[in-house]
Parts: C-alpha cells; structure tokens; sequence
C-alpha cells in the first residue's frame, strides 16, 4: 500500500481497489461500502471523522458495481480480505452479509440527486437501471438520511457507527 497522507493523527493509504484510513490508535476496522455507480471519494469525509474518533475505514477507491452478482462478490471478498469489525452500507441492502452491519438509506432519491448536480469530486459516475434496482432493494434500514445528504448527516452515520461497532471489537 502507498501512503498518500499523513496527519500524525491518522493516515491514508491506497492500493489498487481501497483507500484506508488508520488512525494512530486504531480500536475497530469498518468497511464502508458507498452507493453503487457513486464515486466513493465523496464519503471519505465520513472516513475522516472515523479515523479521528480512532476507528479505522475501510472504502473502495472505484465505483460498486450496479449488479448484484458482482457487487455481493465484491463485499464478500472485501470482507474476507480486511476482517472489518462492521460493515456499513450506505443506499443499498447486504443482507447476505453474516455478522455486525449497518445499513443507511436515503430518504426518495434526494442524495442521488445531490450528487447528479453536483459538479464536485464524488459525483455520480454513472446512472443505470440496474444502480436503481440496487437502491429501490432497500428495507429495514437502520438509519434514514431526509433530504439532502450534509455535514450534520454525515456526522449522524458517524455517531451510529461508533454506537455499532461490537464492544469486543478492540480484542480482535
């Protein structure tokens, strides 16, 4: 992995398919996996947040993919490869997932709208039928984002991830 940045308070790496963001006193590992077909770099923000609350993220550097066959062998060999102590999913459902995880929805088509008109890093990389089959598979989610996704929000699914994460988490 090649380090791009370095606080002292945390780091980011990336390699071919992740960016990792590890704090210096790393007490969980979370995998968050972005909408499909969206630029992942607009949620590294949430990342931050984490890495200075000292839990280290873990984020795809491409886009998911919009089909549901690659994208479950994408989650799983992700989750195989990096033991995350959770698993967030923002827009969309892993439930073949087995064991802690999160899943974010987003209240009608607000974010992805956002980010459609959106001319800043993390915009939407590409609009298919099959990303919004993907999105409209949502239920039972944990948390709703109303409307557009903000600073307060993104600091929300912070606070919930931290809330989470397993207690034995740091044992692992």
């Amino acid at each position: 992995m090649t380090r791009v940045f370095d606080s002292g308070e945390y780091r980011v790496y990336v390699n071919g398919n992740i960016m990792v963001f590890k704090p210096s006193n790393a007490s969980a590992r979370v995998l968050i996996l972005t909408p499909p077909g969206i630029k992942p770099q607009f949620y590294s923000l949430l990342a931050v947040l984490l890495a200075k609350s000292g839990i280290e993220s873990i984020i795809p550097k491409s886009p998911l993919p919009c089909n549901e066959h690659g994208l479950r062998n994408l989650v799983t060999r992700l989750i195989n490869n990096h033991k995350p102590n959770l698993v967030v999913a923002l827009g969309f459902n892993v439930d073949y997932v087995y064991g802690p995880r999160l899943t974010i929805g987003f209240d009608e088509s607000a974010g992805t709208m956002q980010l459609l008109s959106s001319q800043v890093p993390g915009s939407i990389y590409m609009v298919s039928d099959q990303c919004g089959q993907v999105g409209r598979a949502l239920v039972n989610a944990d948390f709703i984002i109303k409307g557009a996704l903000t600073l307060d929000s993104i600091i929300k699914i912070r606070d919930l991830i931290l809330s989470s994460i397993p207690l034995d988490a740091s044992k692992e």
